[in-house]
């Protein structure tokens, strides 16, 4: 059966608040939550819809959790997830630095479990160095392969279906749902249709967007009419895949240059307010992403240069998540100069991102995947089926 007007489910995440540290009552609420996703994965694939995950975000784990027992209270909940067949598995965000080495610990002693470390301020400076540093530690324990489940962010609430940032309300009962969907071959199509006419782009990216989405939230109405689970709404984030049409090329089709020319700002802009006013129950980001390691147009022009950092961090003014999955330096062996000044320009890096998060009141994330041991213009080499290898970006 083919995919309704070109569109993916990328996630259906389910919120779970956590009031108790019993694991026989984890288990019992993982037993409900992996009996939900089943039931609403054969909703979706039914209708012909390709379903990528089902996934639990929880309320912050470490708020219920001392920090002694917080690594193995994550490694119990995997087990319970992975036993109810739960493909991945958040346990939400800590403020408190101090937990960082622990959150290190849990990315690299599991294979399922996201984690975010929440900056409460836009100029907290040792705890953004703090954070600066467990990035790094998480790449040089996991091979970069874990920062793909490690975030830092600012201003994010709960209720964002994407990973790594993802996570429940503690407050919130009973739980609820959320769905996150993968539609860059919309874009893609909406854009041909305008022949470089912006007016015309916007008005049918909005068509598109809305005859594609609405049967899906006809579906997640149903399902939450059906359980005791509250339907959240969709993300409507123009997500990409590896095997649908890159996001660059959209850009192409308005004729104004390539990405990362003058005119993606503008184009940003115009995707993002479409994505804001659509006539659908929305939550989380609902904001244009863009993954360099996620798409492989991104990733090509990140290799020949087309774009930087800085560039990527100007787009997040009118677009969506922030900086996610960007390939940067990692630590040199026995470089301490050069270690230090990495902390360093990752430390600015993420105090840019949370100004501009606090100051225009929108969640930013910062998904980094340092290199260990390689520069900027080197090649990635990441084993992940869910990203594509480019050249190493620069940190201005």
């Amino acid at each position: 059966m083919s995919e309704p007007l070109g569109l993916r489910i990328r996630t259906i995440t389910y919120f779970l608040p956590l009031h108790s540290t019993d694991r026989e009552v984890w288990a019992g609420e993982l037993c409900a939550a992996g009996t939900f996703l089943q039931a609403a994965s054969l909703a979706f694939t039914t209708e012909g819809y390709t379903l990528q995950t089902t996934r639990v975000a929880t309320s912050p784990l470490a708020d219920i959790c001392p920090p002694a027992d917080l690594l193995q209270a994550a490694l119990d909940l995997q087990k319970l997830a992975m036993a109810h067949g739960i493909q991945l598995i958040s346990i939400g965000p800590t403020k408190q630095a101090e937990l960082l080495p622990v959150l290190t610990d849990i990315v690299a002693q599991t294979t399922i479990v996201s984690c975010m470390f929440a900056l409460s301020s836009a100029f907290a400076t040792a705890d953004t160095k703090a954070a600066a540093e467990a990035v790094l530690r998480v790449a040089e324990e996991t091979t970069a392969e874990g920062n793909f489940r490690f975030g830092v962010a600012a201003n994010c609430l709960p209720g964002i279906p994407f990973f790594p940032v993802a996570y429940a309300n503690a407050h919130a009962s009973p739980p609820a749902f959320a769905i996150g969907t993968e539609n860059t071959a919309i874009l893609r199509t909406a854009f041909e249709a305008a022949k470089g006419d912006m007016c015309a782009a916007e008005a049918q990216l909005r068509q598109h967007l809305t005859a594609a989405l609405q049967p899906v939230e006809r579906i997640a109405e149903q399902l939450a009419a059906m359980s005791a689970v509250e339907y959240r709404g969709i993300d409507a984030s123009l997500a990409p895949g590896l095997d649908t049409p890159s996001m660059t090329g959209s850009y192409d089709c308005l004729g104004l240059g390539g990405f990362g020319s003058a005119g993606t700002l503008a184009i940003s802009a115009l995707i993002t307010g479409v994505l804001k006013s659509l006539p659908l129950k929305l939550c989380g980001y609902s904001g244009l992403m863009l993954p360099v390691c996620e798409d492989t147009g991104l990733a090509e022009l990140a290799s020949q240069g087309a774009f930087r950092i800085s560039d990527l961090l100007q787009y997040s003014a009118v677009c969506g998540c922030g900086l996610d999955t960007v390939p940067v330096p990692g630590l040199q062996p026995g470089n301490f100069a050069a270690n230090q000044q990495l902390v360093s320009h990752i430390t600015a890096l993420l105090l840019d991102v949370t100004a501009l998060a606090f100051r225009l009141n929108k969640p930013l994330s910062c998904r980094l995947l340092p290199i260990p041991g390689k520069t900027s213009g080197q090649m990635t080499e990441f084993a992940n089926p869910y990203l594509v290898n480019c050249k190493i970006m620069g940190i201005p």
